[in-house]
């Protein structure tokens, strides 16, 4: 059994953990550890590790928790690292890359204790072992391994996803402030869409929130399985490649497939965006299944008596258009109360001050970091 971070940025965690406890990796008598880093801890055995790379879509990554240990000195910081269980990780000819950092620690200097751990990995795997920089790693595909000496406690933890949870490939064509892959299924996650009624979003850029709520309805098969565990850094596990535990996790991932593409809408108000949304939908298979327009907010109707309303609303920060939003805010609080009464709502923004003047209600509310940016994610029902 081993612990595990299925990470995302701190205020999250609610999502995330109702995310585990639906898919059977927390149980229900079983209370939730939240970690400081950002995310929650769960355990299991590696086909566990699998399949949650495989079915969790609101983590940004998934993480091993190595026994965390004292070290106040830097022989005792050898010495300890030599037991840990690197043989699990790496293999003699693995690319790796240590991610450093030092908090009220007698051990202060981060590049100091990154040159003990590499000795330690080369004592137990050989000196093969390549350690690159952060640019080297990013383009050779490293193993990232995290370190954080805080208060004199070394916490070690081996990333299993890469960057292939937040970067599922399936959108090269990006929008001018793309929303990240993994904060989408979160939104979708924290609205409570039942992947039965119709999901619009208004603002929909190159689609993210669409696809995501694609993939969470969608359900994994064995070769869509096989093919994104392939991708993973865990595949080129040892522990995987001797055991063949990563067989269990594809047959265990399989769900049912509802079509869930008829009851996507998007629209957007920038023909380039609507362009790349649907390049998107063709990689996907889904050109001519997802309804995607070049209009205006003010120009969406409801498909139905209920549905979802997503998205992630104009910042006025990293776009062009860095005007006042006050009125668009406005307007488009008047526009749902006017058309979509029962229908319900998710928007994240980087200003509570905004969301107010859309004069709509919210149910609940959580705030976090997205990429330097404080934001608040709001959800509620439109009276």
């Amino acid at each position: 059994m081993m612990q595990f971070r299925a990470a995302a940025p701190p205020g999250l965690e609610s999502i995330l953990e109702a995310e585990a406890r639906r898919h059977g990796f927390l149980q229900d008598s079983e209370k939730t550890v939240v970690s400081p880093l950002g995310g929650i801890f769960f355990s299991g055995d590696w086909p566990v590790l699998s399949r949650a790379n495989l079915l969790l879509r609101a983590p940004a990554r998934i993480t091993v928790q190595l026994p965390a240990f004292r070290a106040d000195s830097f022989s005792e910081l050898v010495t300890k690292a030599r037991r840990l269980p690197w043989e699990y990780f790496l293999a003699p000819q693995s690319s790796v890359h240590f991610n450093v950092a030092c908090r009220k620690s007698r051990l202060y200097h981060s590049d100091a204790v990154e040159e003990r751990l590499r000795g330690a990995v080369l004592h137990k795997i050989g000196k093969k072992v390549r350690f690159l920089n952060a640019g080297e790693a990013t383009q050779h595909g490293a193993q990232l391994i995290q370190v954080r000496l805080n208060r004199d406690v070394c916490y070690i933890e081996v990333d299993s996803s890469g960057e292939h949870l937040r970067k599922r490939g399936y959108r090269p064509a990006l929008g001018k402030a793309p929303l990240r892959e993994h904060l989408a299924a979160a939104m979708l996650l924290f609205a409570g869409w039942d992947g039965h009624s119709p999901l619009i979003d208004p603002f929909c850029g190159s689609g993210t929130l669409l696809w995501e709520g694609y993939h969470l309805f969608r359900g994994v098969d064995t070769e869509t399985a096989q093919e994104q565990l392939a991708k993973l850094p865990l595949s080129h596990w040892p522990v995987f490649q001797s055991g063949g535990s990563l067989l269990p996790a594809l047959a265990e991932a399989e769900v049912p497939h509802p079509d869930v593409a008829s009851l996507l809408f998007g629209s957007d108000r920038n023909q380039g965006a609507i362009d790349d949304a649907l390049e998107n939908a063709r990689l996907l298979g889904l050109a001519d299944r997802v309804s995607l327009k070049k209009q205006a907010f003010s120009a969406i109707e409801p498909m139905g008596e209920k549905g979802w309303i997503v998205a992630n609303l104009p910042y006025g920060v990293r776009t062009a258009g860095k005007g006042d939003l006050r009125n668009l805010y406005a307007k488009l609080g008047n526009l749902l109360r006017e058309r979509f009464g029962g229908w319900r709502f998710a928007f994240l923004s980087n200003s509570e001050f905004l969301l107010g003047h859309s004069g709509l209600k919210f149910q609940e509310q959580l705030t976090f970091d997205n990429g330097g940016i404080r934001v608040l994610l709001v959800r509620g029902e439109i009276a």
